[in-house]
């Protein structure tokens, strides 16, 4: 340290490690470089680290090439001109990463620190890791070597980059060691700086601020996972996300975690791109430090909440932001009804070979996780389409678009589908039509018919056959179904039946109708294209 600048080294710059060590970097008491061990985000710092340092810092230019130059741990070996740091930052993931940087290799890190130098690990680290760590060290350096003290952190990526972190630190023995005064320069000017007294029973501070990491984090987990519970179960029950959540920030019922993840927790409900700044297995990892720190049963509320993030990790989502943890309760299918008993399926009619329900609901809404057991027709009939998420149980969540028009036969009896279904942003709600096989018809002695004039065949499986109709402005048509069908209307119309009287047709309506020994003729007296659809019921 020379008399009015302290030079510190960084190890890990992600989300929040960036941001602090770029505040410190703009300030200019500090010269400042950093390593990680991961290439990419190395290179994100050091693009962003050129613009940072000020023009008025005397070392600029040397420090911007200097940090352009360190591509391994071995770069930062009394890297200011030849003089070592002051103080060494870890903003890493976990102890093992302080292990690794700071005491392997053929030529350790802390070796090459002087007594005068401070470590400050700053990363969620288990107390007994830190009196691990500071043991391994003075084992190494003969008893002496640097000095070893924990400061982890909390705030996120926001008030990293603002220099307004909270800070957990083992109160020091000496307030005027220059490691002080910088972490000032990042708690808001001290603000929130707090100093964590030894605990009960034990010599040293060291290791005390972790452990009141450890149950801040207890807290943040079981916040996080609350707020997210809270979020799925709003949307499962219809309620605007947008309304609830000005709501609840205003309320007795918010807390810091719902705020700030609530937001991205919506974005991604509503099918918004939501930041990653704070992956899923960050809290596994502390979770099990709360849990291995506290005794057996203690913590029952982080040992459920770890349950949740150990299933996201499980669900493939260990890359995503831990706000999407409403993913896990969202697969949540320990309540399932029937399909009838979905209240946004409704019966339209039933008898011996068809039970048939008219969907219909809006954006953002999502059914309740329901089974379909047989076999089924569906018909959609969204007139611009619809954007949805299929929850598959079993399977996960899949995004999927409800064409108007399309026809899809799902096979369910030897395999019931069992899902939830969430309408998402996009040109409408989900409209659509569900006709269950439940037998086959009666047999009638006699040839299948081959085609049909006027329709199209458009869906063919063993149980069915689904057929189009569409009749322009002023066109008739003789049609004769002598076959067990359901007709499904597509297209409003207007239309004239056997010259005799007029029918408004709406989609949606049905009719199911048995094997008919006569025709019958339909004209098309409106001014738009109509259509239905047949589903002829086969033997089988």
């Amino acid at each position: 340290m020379t008399s009015n600048t302290t030079r510190v080294v960084t190890f890990g710059v992600g989300s929040m490690g960036s941001g602090m060590t770029l505040h410190l970097a703009s300030l200019p008491s500090y010269e400042v470089l950093a390593y990680d061990a991961w290439t990419p985000t190395l290179e994100r710092f050091v693009d962003n680290y050129a613009s940072t340092v000020p023009t008025s810092h005397p070392r600029q230019q040397d420090l911007i090439a200097k940090q352009r130059s360190v591509k391994s741990v071995e770069d930062l070996v009394n890297p200011f001109a030849g003089s070592p740091p002051d103080v060494v930052i870890f903003m890493v993931v976990n102890s093992d990463q302080v292990k690794d940087l700071l005491l392997s290799g053929p030529s350790p890190y802390a070796k090459t620190l002087p007594s005068t130098t401070t470590v400050l690990i700053m990363a969620t680290c288990a107390p007994s890791a830190i009196l691990e760590i500071d043991a391994a060290k003075s084992e190494l350096c003969g008893g002496g070597g640097c000095r070893v003290v924990d400061a982890p952190v909390s705030g996120g990526p926001v008030k990293a980059a603002a220099g307004k972190l909270s800070i957990m630190l083992s109160e020091p023995e000496d307030m005027s060691l220059p490691y002080v005064p910088m972490l000032k320069d990042i708690s808001g000017g001290g603000e929130t700086l707090f100093m964590i007294p030894k605990l009960e029973g034990k010599t040293t501070s060291l290791g005390a601020g972790s452990m009141a990491k450890a149950v801040h984090q207890l807290l943040a987990g079981v916040h996080i996972s609350s707020a997210c519970e809270a979020l799925t179960l709003a949307k499962n029950v219809g309620l605007d996300l947008e309304c609830f959540y000005s709501l609840v920030v205003t309320a007795a019922g918010n807390s810091w975690m719902f705020q700030d993840r609530g937001r991205r927790t919506i974005d991604a409900m509503m099918s918004k791109d939501a930041a990653i700044k704070s992956r899923v297995p960050i809290f596994v990892k502390d979770l099990n430090i709360v849990i291995g720190e506290a005794k057996a049963g203690a913590t029952p509320m982080a040992e459920l909440a770890l349950s949740k993030f150990e299933r996201a990790v499980e669900m493939g989502m260990g890359g995503e932001d831990d706000s999407q943890l409403w993913k896990v309760f969202d697969d949540d299918f320990s309540h399932v009804v029937d399909v009838a008993e979905e209240p946004r399926h409704h019966l339209r009619l039933h008898n011996d070979l068809c039970r048939a329900f008219f969907v219909k609901f809006d954006i953002g809404d999502t059914t309740l996780a329901h089974k379909h057991a047989c076999d089924s027709v569906y018909i959609f009939l969204c007139p611009d389409g619809a954007n949805v998420n299929n929850h598959v149980q079993g399977t996960g969540c899949g995004k999927d678009f409800m064409e108007f028009g399309e026809v899809r036969y799902g096979e369910h009896c030897e395999c019931p589908l069992v899902h939830k279904i969430t309408s998402l942003e996009g040109p409408g709600g989900v409209v659509c039509v569900d006709a269950e096989i439940l037998a086959s018809p009666p047999k009638m002695g006699k040839p299948e018919v081959e085609e049909m004039p006027g329709h199209e065949l458009v869906k063919l499986r063993k149980k069915v056959r689904v057929f189009k109709l569409a009749l322009a402005p002023g066109q008739e048509l003789d049609y004769q179904y002598s076959f067990f069908h359901l007709i499904v209307v597509a297209k409003n119309g207007k239309l004239q039946v056997n010259d005799s009287y007029t029918a408004e047709k709406k989609p949606g309506d049905m009719q199911f109708g048995e094997p008919a020994g006569f025709s019958t003729k339909v004209k098309n007296v409106g001014d738009s294209e109509f259509s239905w659809f047949i589903i002829q019921w086969r033997e089988y």
